[in-house]
């Protein structure tokens, strides 16, 4: 009996070496791919009333384009004020990834680039007819969403998708320059 505790000892001290051994090469790190659901009921919403302008990124023209009710669609068939369709926000899903930056996700275009260049913001030709980009700032809820999205990292309290910052969108209809940006 007690050989056989030791048997199994051994054995399991070479499975846990050999799953050590089967990792990932040294240097290399995957981040796990941000989560889907909080893309569908958070981020979405975000990208379809922030991004989504028939002259910004809706426009079929653009690799970062948001699909969805009221913007292009994938499928032709698709009605312009049917509901958004699962293969539309699989579309979309893939996009936002697109826009993650794998070695630096702090320094993602995703979030980074609707940010004003005065708040840190990598610069974005999405502004207003007052210069005003996106995100005023980094408190800036939505923006605190995208960057928990594509962070991995729980959003704090109180930061909803829908609740406003308080300004309006740089890109409101309203203000949106005649031609796009």
């Amino acid at each position: 009996m007690r050989r056989l505790g030791y048997l199994h000892r051994v054995v399991l001290a070479l499975a846990s070496a050999c799953l050590f051994a089967c990792g990932d090469p040294e240097g290399e790190f995957t981040l796990p791919a941000p989560d889907y659901n909080m893309f569908e009921t958070q981020v979405m919403p975000i990208l379809s009333r922030d991004c989504a302008f028939h002259v910004c990124h809706g426009a079929r023209q653009r690799f970062f384009q948001v699909l969805g009710p009221g913007r292009p669609r994938l499928s032709p068939t698709t009605r312009d004020a049917d509901p958004i369709t699962m293969a539309e926000v699989q579309f979309n899903y893939q996009r936002a990834v697109s826009m993650i930056d794998r070695d630096h996700p702090d320094r993602s275009p995703l979030f980074m680039k609707p940010l004003d260049v005065g708040a840190g913001g990598a610069g974005h030709e999405g502004t207003d007819l007052f210069g005003r980009d996106v995100y005023a700032s980094t408190l800036d809820p939505a923006f605190l969403v995208l960057q928990s999205w594509v962070l991995n990292a729980p959003l704090q309290a109180g930061v909803a998708a829908g609740q406003p910052s308080g300004q309006p969108a740089a890109t409101s209809p309203a203000t949106m320059p005649p031609g796009g940006p």
